[in-house]
């Protein structure tokens, strides 16, 4: 994901070299132009955004002046919760090529436990008859 800022002021903002007010003054940029955030600084009671301007310069400017927008990156994967090959559901939700694991039979959910509560009897009388 990368986030864009789109200025929101309509006289335009000053790009800075250095994440200050009273920092030189690089570039202006106007309202509405959109910018990748490269990073972001708390300076005080300011947030200021790191921003590559169009001609390749990398500048700071006030985050208040901005509207961010988050967008998707498109050379990363999609988050595990989307549906990787966008194929369609069936009517119970489940993906046909990749069925849902059937449940355990109901002698296996009573073995299981059975068995580990057997192995834990067994390591306690162990550990008795070793003290």
């Amino acid at each position: 994901m990368k986030e864009i800022a789109t200025i929101r002021a309509q006289d335009g903002v000053n790009v800075r070299a250095d994440a200050s007010p009273h920092a030189r003054i690089i570039d202006k940029v106007g309202d509405g132009e959109e910018f990748e955030v490269l990073g972001k600084e708390p300076r005080g009671k300011v947030l200021w955004l790191t921003i590559r301007t169009k001609d390749g310069r990398t500048g700071h400017i006030a985050a208040e002046y901005t509207a961010i927008r988050i967008v998707p990156d498109p050379k990363m994967p999609p988050p595990a919760d989307q549906h990787y090959d966008n194929a369609p559901l069936n009517d119970n939700g489940h993906d046909d090529d990749f069925p849902p694991l059937e449940p355990m039979s109901r002698g296996w959910q009573i073995a299981i436990p059975v068995v580990g509560c057997v192995a834990l009897v067994v390591v306690l009388i162990l550990l008795a008859l070793a003290s």
